[in-house]
This record gives structure tokens, sequence and C-alpha cells, in this order.
């Protein structure tokens, strides 16, 4: 009882304290990398050696399972970079470099390196964060529908300070709500390998699929 009201309170902490650094703070981006590689891969570290939980095979997958895996990563990137290309024309995306710059500190300059940082580094801790620690360890304690839930609007609710800034409302809310969709996927896909790793991979794909058009939109590609 004592890790299970431990565990819902250090998710919550740790989420809140990370997007409030994003968000309010706004730190330069080392500043802010460097927090999150304490709250999200340090604190869970802990949590799991008081906790007596094992994490040993987070990272492992059958595989059978990993073509599966890999083309649903392919899909993700394609629709990704395919939407962007197709709402291009209707919807005005420079917002996003503006925020990058003014919030984050990543100039056109230095983006090539958060680009290749985001699906390497920050995707794995966000992995071992949300589904790790919060989805695959949610479920030793509670429900697989809350475990789900749990860590899907968290996952979204993260995103707000992040995203702030990016888009219109509209496009703001659908985001967020496409968020805590891509939340309950990287649940469902890490449930049936009962590892982080595919989660991993698609959310690497996606961070690609943004990357890219981050790229195109700092003039770094055509």
């Amino acid at each position: 009882m004592k890790s299970k009201h431990t565990l819902l309170l250090l998710i919550l902490l740790c989420t809140a304290i990370v997007s409030i650094i994003d968000g309010i703070i706004m730190p330069g981006y080392v500043v802010k990398s460097a927090a999150k590689l304490v709250l999200f891969g340090l604190v869970p570290v802990l949590y799991a050696r008081w906790a007596g939980i094992p994490l040993r095979g987070l990272l492992q997958m059958e595989k059978r399972d990993l073509r599966r895996v890999l083309l649903l990563a392919a899909a993700i990137f394609s629709l990704i970079l395919g939407g962007y290309f197709v709402l291009r024309g209707f919807v005005d995306f420079s917002g996003i470099t503006e925020s990058l710059t003014t919030n984050a500190g990543v100039s056109r300059e230095i983006f090539p390196f958060v680009a290749v940082y985001i699906p390497l580094v920050n995707a794995l801790l966000e992995e071992f964060f949300f589904r790790g620690f919060a989805f695959l360890t949610l479920r030793r304690f509670f429900s697989a529908k809350f475990a789900y839930l749990y860590s899907a609007v968290v996952f979204a609710v993260y995103h707000v300070s992040i995203l702030q800034g990016w888009f219109s409302p509209a496009i703001y809310a659908l985001a967020m709500t496409g968020l805590a969709v891509g939340g309950l996927l990287f649940d469902w896909v890490d449930s049936r390998a009962e590892s982080l790793l595919p989660s991993y991979l698609v959310h690497m794909s996606a961070n690609l699929a943004i990357n890219t058009v981050g790229l195109i939109l700092f003039g770094l590609i055509g």
C-alpha cells in the first residue's frame, strides 16, 4: 500500500516539476535535459530499488514481435510526415519554430543536434518514465484499465507546456487528444511485449518525423 501511494505521488510530482521547468522557468535546453534525466530517469530507478521492483527486461523483446513493431513505427512516421505535407497549405506551422526559439532556447543552429538527441535519448527517458515507471509498474498495484488511463492522461498533460504557442487553440486541443490516444497506443504495444522497447521504437519514429518537419521549417532541408 505504501509503494502504491508513493508511486502515484511520484508520477504526478515528477511530471508537474518537469512541466513547470519547461513552461514557466524555461531555462536553457541543457538544464532542462539534465532535470529530465534526474526526474524521469534517476527517480524511477531509486523508487524501483526501494520498492523491490526489478527493472531488468524492460528493453528486451522477442524477435517475432520486432517486425510488427517496426511496421507500426514506419506507419507512424509516414502518417505524421504525410500529415504535415497535406496540412501545411491550411495550417500555419510558423509558431513551432518561434516557440522553440523563444521558449525552449532551440535556435536554427543547434536544432540539428536537438533533432538527434530527442529520438535517441529524450524518447527513451519519456518511455522509461511513462511506460516503464508509470504504466507497467502501475499494473502491479492497480487494474490494467486504470494503468492505461492514468499513464496516457499524464503523458498528454506533460506535453501541455511543451507545445504551448505551437498551434491555434483548436489544433492545440486536437494535438493533446492525439497525445492521449498515442499514450494508450504506447501502453498497448508495451503490454503485449511486457517491455518498453516497442513504445520506444514507435516514439522514436514519431520524433524523427516531427524533427524532419522541424528541419524543413527551419530551412535546413528542402
